[in-house]
């Protein structure tokens, strides 16, 4: 992504970021919400195809310490 785009997606999120306070109750801010409205944008702006670039960890839920996304490196 051309840098003025980045800056572009930057701008957004950080507007969403400001709005979500009074659009959203705090309970509705969840870390799923999150993901889809921060994480997966600034992974695809940062280049990163989320389709074959992102694999899943699963787990039980509440447990601490394991990895919601793994990032694939395709190249070497």
């Amino acid at each position: 992504m051309a840098s003025r785009e980045f800056v572009k997606l930057i701008g957004q999120l950080s507007r969403r970021a400001v709005n979500a306070r009074d659009r959203f109750l705090l309970d509705e801010r969840t870390e799923e919400w999150t993901k889809i409205n921060f994480i997966i944008p600034l992974l695809q702006g940062l280049g990163w195809n989320t389709f074959e670039d992102l694999r899943y960890e699963s787990s039980p839920p509440n447990v601490e310490g394991w990895l919601d996304y793994i990032l694939v490196c395709h190249h070497l």
